[in-house]
């Protein structure tokens, strides 16, 4: 009880918080990630509990986007893909996290129905992305496409690494070249006066 009652809590915390003061500036809203936990996940009733929390703070679940990363997989895939399919009928969209860190990688993508793939930092790291790196990276990028799946680039921290994936059609791209991790309130004034 303690368990579902904390993590209601803490996504009611970032959700309001950020709906609200997004809604007194009348701008449209912001998608939130929010990561979970293999414990999450595990539970059938996870994605009416989850529509139970955005329900009651009146914020569209398309607003929320529900990050796992592949380690956080459990061996029972079937449940998982149950849990992910009351998901996106509910209107969230799942991401998975530090893409090409785990052994069964391919094997989630052809089981589980994922919006969004965000591909770890080390793929962009200065001394792996070689030649042949590039063309990893790429044919990752290609085939998630090809599955309707965004692909977030994490970790970038060069113009270069910034030119090659815009090259190759990478939908988002975010890293420390852009920001570091910051206050919400320093946040609310990069996106305000970015909008």
């Amino acid at each position: 009880f303690f368990f579902k009652q904390k993590t209601a809590y803490d996504i009611a915390s970032c959700l309001v918080g950020s709906e609200m003061c997004i809604r007194d500036r009348g701008l449209a809203p912001l998608l939130i990630s929010v990561n979970f936990s293999r414990k999450h996940l595990s539970h059938s009733d996870f994605a009416e509990n989850l529509m139970a929390v955005v329900r009651k703070y009146d914020v569209p679940p398309s607003c929320l986007e529900l990050e796992v990363t592949e380690s956080a997989v459990f061996d029972n895939i079937d449940v998982l893909a149950s849990v992910f399919k009351a998901l996106n009928d509910f209107g969230f969209k799942i991401s998975i996290d530090d893409f090409g860190t785990g052994y069964s990688s391919l094997n989630l993508l052809k089981e589980l129905p994922v919006d969004v793939l965000k591909m770890d930092k080390e793929f962009f790291n200065e001394t792996t992305l070689s030649h042949r790196g590039e063309k990893v990276v790429e044919s990752v990028i290609q085939m998630a496409h090809s599955l309707d799946i965004k692909v977030v680039a994490e970790g970038v921290e060069t113009q270069e690494q910034i030119d090659f994936l815009k090259k190759i059609g990478c939908d988002i791209i975010q890293g420390y070249y852009f920001a570091k991790p910051m206050p919400v309130k320093d946040f609310a004034s990069l996106v305000y006066r970015t909008r």
